[in-house]
């Protein structure tokens, strides 16, 4: 065995290394068979059983990510999701969310026949087997007597033909000759020209690389009541969004337009705050125009979250007068033809 093989198996017990010896493995200088004695030679690793399987390290995600400076095609069994992830490049891949194949192309044209290879010679002809014996001759039938002289009298009656001999039985046929040597292989014909490439099949439907998007909507005013603690953040209604994430990071969409309910609004601020599982972890604010009752954000930002697992996404806000008085923000769509309060989650593998 490689010296690196050797010493991966230093501290094992003596029970393991007598299981490692019984006849149903076999340990060759590049490659390891269980339930065989003969792995293939390509296969560094050959398992043959008709009623046992292969079972992979099982662990959760947060015993997933935990795996330091995970190999490219690392494979666990992820208990949280139910599903075999493979790690690749910088992130965890799971399997469950694998795209169908799309449908196979059409089948080109065959390709010409190759010239038909020439034919060996033919193998010598056995010997002829040994002739049968004749059969006897039938014997002569007697001739009749001769007419007087004189006058020509009539013919005499012909004799009666005497019976046929019995034919003579059939020799036995000779032993077949050996079959001649087999000629040589014709030289193959040359290769038919390749045939058309056949037409694309249509595209698959999207897989598991695109990105996948949650959102919701607001379409109700927002109110902090009055008496409430200046400046705490309350809930906004409707912004809030929970989700499985398949990637550790994902891309967060906020935006907001609206009015105040009161006319002191000059130089008015709002704060929004965003959190992840109940943790705080980015802060906006915006400020109302002088002149105008009219205020509106917009912001992207990257957020990070647990993959494999139920993550919620929230949004809070909070104004400057808040607690003092009761404080509205007015969505616009309840004053004008104006868009409403998001929020939108991009997730990518």
């Amino acid at each position: 065995m490689k010296k690196n093989l050797l010493s991966s198996f230093a501290g094992i017990s003596l029970a393991a290394i007598v299981f490692f010896a019984t006849p149903t493995r076999a340990i060759a200088q590049d490659n390891v068979g269980i339930g065989t004695n003969t792995p293939d030679a390509s296969a560094i690793l050959e398992m043959l059983a008709a009623n046992k399987g292969m079972l992979v390290p099982r662990m959760n995600t947060v015993g997933m990510n935990a795996i330091i400076a995970p190999a490219n095609s690392l494979l666990i069994y992820n208990t949280d999701s139910a599903c075999y992830c493979y790690y690749k490049s910088t992130a965890w891949i799971s399997l469950c969310h694998a795209g169908p194949t799309g449908p196979r192309g059409a089948t080109g044209a065959t390709g010409a026949a190759g010239a038909t290879g020439v034919a060996g010679p033919a193998g010598a002809t056995g010997p002829a087997g040994a002739t049968g014996p004749a059969g006897a001759a039938g014997a002569t039938g007697v001739a009749g007597p001769a007419g007087p002289a004189g006058a020509t009298g009539p013919a005499g009656v012909a004799g009666a033909a005497g019976a046929a001999g019995p034919a003579g039985a059939t020799g036995v046929a000779g032993p077949a000759g050996p079959a001649g040597a087999t000629g040589p292989a014709g030289v193959a014909g040359a290769a038919g020209a390749a045939g058309p490439a056949g037409a694309a099949g249509a595209t698959g439907p999207t897989g598991p690389g695109n990105v996948f998007k949650y959102s919701v909507v607001g379409t109700t005013n927002a109110t902090v009541a009055a008496g409430a603690a200046a400046g705490a953040f309350v809930l906004m209604p409707q912004m809030t969004l929970t989700f499985t994430p398949i990637s550790s990071t994902v891309f967060m969409h906020f935006t907001a337009a609206g009015t105040y309910s009161t006319t002191a609004y000059a130089n008015h601020t709002v704060w929004f705050e965003v959190l992840v599982n109940g943790t705080s972890v980015k802060e906006w604010d915006t400020t109302c125009g002088t002149a105008w009752n009219l205020w509106d954000i917009g912001v992207s930002s990257p957020l990070t979250v647990n993959a494999g697992v139920p993550n919620t996404v929230q949004i809070r806000w909070t104004a400057q007068r808040a607690g003092l008085t009761s404080t509205t923000i007015n969505n616009l769509v309840l004053s004008g033809t104006y868009f409403n309060r998001t929020l939108m989650i991009l997730d990518t593998p």
